[in-house]
């Protein structure tokens, strides 16, 4: 039995001499110990130091990345078997090859990525076979950012050096602080109309919040979470899970709150890349409520990098809103603009008496009689921009509405009261000045009809009031007032009597959301509670005052 063992020593040494295993360097920790009977461990040959002891570029990889490891020494037959693993096969690198020169496919050296210019490297050729741009482009190509400062988004890169440990391992390793890859927003296309924070470095990915969340006492431009528009999961944004070349934009309202803005976009509302426009998103619709707004009031956006100044206060909603009436406090509710009962217009525009008994301002009545101008900052006095008044600087100035609906009596078509229902039957420029408005973004475009009546109690001196004794004191006025009430009146407290001139302020004005109800709005009189929507016209005569 000695002899035949002896033998077998010898014959077992032979065959290792003959497969030239004669180099027996060993790094400490790598493989079975009898690993280094026949060659070093790693070997010495081609780039097995450079994978195995670790690199410039990345971190040490073990021997079973490119071979099964084997626990007894029958793999000494002078074929070199290469078996790839986990880490050369990660990332959807389903298809690594070894050609006996040359690695093709691995995740290690590119497969995933792009625009690299030696992803096929040669085993023998040395460092020059994997420096920075071999791999993947600098910077890599689309889906990933076009940004050439490594380290915003890897700290302790650059364009020419890694951080080996957290290089080729399996994951991206990288800042998610927003702005390590571009502005906070991108100054690109109409992102800074949509979001311009006071502090950008608060802005959170994925947030679905409007500017009064992040700013209660409002700032001159919209600041919309990113997540109204892109994708909630920071994860998804970092994948580029869209089309190459084409932004994350999503914006169907699953998954996101009812009471977000995303919540209430169309379903399949979605962002055309050819057109670079948006459809079926709340914030370009008529802002009615959820259940009563219908598809056909969600418009379409200007192209996203198209000029600035394309939308007006009619882009969105009507310029009033003019939608039939539901009823008194109904969710569909609307006093902006209607019909009465007579088929004539009637809502609240031009000024006292209202438009229904026809409006004094601008002398409609005769040359002695005028009215302040009803306009969207009586009731919306947080949301329109003071501003865009006049040359009076005092009324806001919008000259652009339509107050002329379809239907109702065809008598009243062509009639000088008809014609006078819309502002540049004398705002024209030349007998009154023209405007078209403008709003602030803290109570626009967030979800909610909000109403804040003008606070303001007196009136500015204006060279074209009335004239003494009859000069108004308070914002809202009307000349040779019948009230019909005796004024002062304990329970209107916001009127008074200047001479022949009814004035009135708003300042003890509220209105309840809930019930959709207005109160102690001095305009109304008599009228002490209002509700949204109620019908106007001959029967509701009296409300405001007596016969």
């Amino acid at each position: 039995m000695i002899a035949r063992h002896a033998l077998g020593v010898v014959a077992w040494a032979a065959l290792l001499l003959a497969a030239g295993c004669a180099d027996s360097r060993r790094v400490e920790g790598l493989g079975p110990p009898q690993c280094d009977a026949c060659h070093g461990l790693p070997p010495a040959t081609g780039a097995h130091l450079t994978h195995v002891g670790g690199s410039a570029l990345g971190p040490p990889y073990g021997c079973e990345t490119c071979h099964v490891v084997p626990t007894v020494p029958h793999h000494a037959d002078g074929v070199v078997r290469v078996t790839f693993g986990p880490a050369a096969t990660h990332g959807g690198a389903t298809k690594p090859a070894w050609d006996g020169a040359r690695c093709a496919g691995t995740y290690c050296h590119g497969a995933t990525l792009r625009d690299g210019s030696n992803t096929t490297p040669a085993w023998t050729g040395g460092a020059a076979e994997a420096t920075c741009g071999s791999c993947h482009g600098i910077p890599p190509g689309e889906p990933h950012v076009a940004a050439t400062s490594c380290a915003g988004c890897h700290p302790g890169y650059t364009a020419a050096a890694v951080i080996p440990a957290l290089h080729v391992n399996g994951q991206i390793d990288a800042e998610t602080t927003c702005g390590a890859c571009h502005g906070v927003p991108p100054p690109t296309g109409a992102h800074l109309v949509h979001a311009t924070p006071s502090s950008p470095a608060s802005k959170v990915y994925g947030s679905l919040h409007v500017l009064e969340d992040v700013t209660p006492a409002g700032a001159p431009n919209y600041d919309f979470g990113c997540g109204n528009c892109h994708p909630v999961d920071p994860a998804q944004h970092y994948a580029h899970v869209g089309p190459v070349g084409v932004a994350d934009v999503f914006l169907d309202p699953a998954g996101a709150p009812s009471t977000s803005l995303r919540g209430r976009n169309l379903p399949g509302a979605r962002y055309d890349p050819a057109s670079r426009t948006c459809s079926g998103v709340f914030c370009h619709s008529s802002g009615r409520e959820l259940g009563v707004v219908t598809s056909q009031e969600y418009q379409p956006t200007p192209p996203w990098d198209g000029p600035p100044g394309a939308l007006g206060c009619a882009s969105c909603h009507a310029n009033p809103p003019r939608y039939a009436s539901g009823g008194a406090g109904a969710a569909d509710a609307n006093s902006h603009l209607v019909l009465a009962d007579d088929g004539w217009e009637s809502g609240h525009f031009l000024g006292m008496p209202g438009p229904w008994h026809t409006s004094k301002h601008g002398g409609n009545w005769s040359a002695e009689d005028d009215a302040a101008p009803i306009t969207c900052q009586t009731c919306h006095a947080e949301t329109v921009d003071p501003a865009a008044a006049g040359p009076s600087g005092f009324y806001w100035l919008d000259t652009t509405g339509h107050y002329q609906l379809p239907g109702g009596d065809p008598g009243r078509i062509g009639t000088v009261w008809y014609d006078q229902l819309e502002c540049t039957a004398c705002h024209d420029g030349v007998t009154a000045p023209v405007g078209s408005g403008k709003v602030l973004p803290l109570r626009h475009v967030n979800g909610r009809r909000d109403v804040t009546f003008d606070p303001r109690t007196a009136v500015s001196a204006i060279s074209w009031l009335p004239a003494a004794p009859s000069t108004p004191t308070r914002p809202y006025w009307v000349t040779n007032a019948a009230p019909g009430v005796l004024i002062p009146d304990p329970a209107i407290p916001d009127a008074v009597m200047d001479g022949t001139t009814l004035s009135v302020h708003l300042g003890s004005a509220a209105y309840d959301p809930a019930t959709k109800t207005c109160t102690s709005v001095a305009c109304h009189l008599g009228q002490t509670a209002v509700r949204w929507g109620a019908p106007h016209g001959w029967a509701a005569c009296g409300q405001c005052h007596p016969f």
